[in-house]
């Protein structure tokens, strides 16, 4: 049997948000019923049930010498599990599918009014990466400089040749290949950008 649910509504933060909690939250349910209710919406369900019977009457007959007339017989009580299982998850199916075709259509209704706004969030976004990187690159050429200084000063004081500067190379020491980092990133924001102008208009 397939009780799979395939809601296609997309997930856009800030566009149709109280439709897309309520599908999430319909989805939720219904996953939380098919754990409820796995032993009797199984392929093998009477397997199961009758498997449960056996070992219950297995357990009164040892105990009373005959299995307990008072109790319905466990695929009764599986096949009537299993009806209430069905129409139940039928019912939160249904709720899944309104709430999908609603969010779809809030989504439909929303995005031609942010199309400018989220386009500019995008370009704003791309500024504060492009600043980001800039602030990094003046960020290790000081902290060279720095490391650089303190180790020819220490050099020095320690009592180290004047004809040798051991703080030449500091920075390439401890740093490594940040400028390789810092060059990747590049690529990446100009890919960024790249990409937002071909599918969003942004320059």
């Amino acid at each position: 049997m397939n009780l799979d649910i395939n809601p296609t509504a997309p997930y856009i933060p800030g566009i149709a948000e109280a439709e897309a909690e309520a599908l999430a939250d319909a989805v939720e349910r219904y996953e939380d019923a098919l754990e409820e209710y796995r032993d009797v919406i199984a392929d093998d369900w009477q397997d199961r049930a009758i498997a449960r019977e056996t070992a219950l009457t297995a357990r009164e007959v040892a105990e009373n010498g005959k299995r307990d007339d008072k109790r319905p017989p466990e695929l009764t009580t599986a096949s009537v599990k299993r009806a209430e299982a069905l129409a139940r998850l039928g019912v939160i199916r249904a709720e899944v599918s309104r709430c999908d075709t609603a969010a779809k259509d809030a989504i439909r209704e929303q995005v031609p009014a942010d199309v400018a706004p989220s386009a500019e969030r995008v370009r704003d976004a791309l500024a504060a990466y492009e600043a980001a990187i800039e602030a990094l690159v003046k960020a290790e050429r000081e902290a060279r400089e720095a490391l650089s200084r303190a180790v020819a000063i220490r050099h020095i004081a320690d009592g180290g040749s004047l004809h040798q500067d051991p703080g030449v190379f500091a920075g390439d020491h401890a740093f490594g290949s940040a400028s390789t980092a810092v060059a990747q990133a590049r690529e990446v924001l100009i890919r960024a950008q790249n990409y937002a102008t071909r599918k969003v208009g942004v320059r």
